[in-house]
């Protein structure tokens, strides 16, 4: 992501990405899926970072990272 610029297909794909992992993790019953789900919403705080990243880009980030 760095150096590069957030297209918003992109942005989409992580987001979605951490949420399918969660699920995943979850359907599982996995234990750590919580914890492994907090590592991954850093992703969030740097995507909030990019410089060209838009305002609906930017409040899908926000919700998203607050959901858990």
């Amino acid at each position: 992501m760095v150096g590069r610029k957030s297209g918003p297909l992109g942005i989409n794909r992580v987001i979605e990405l951490i949420e399918q992992l969660f699920l995943y993790d979850k359907e599982r019953h996995d234990p750590a899926a919580q914890d492994r789900l907090r590592e991954r919403l850093a992703a969030f705080d740097k995507m909030l970072e990019l410089p060209n990243l838009t305002r609906v880009r930017s409040q899908s980030c926000c919700i998203t990272r607050a959901k858990p």
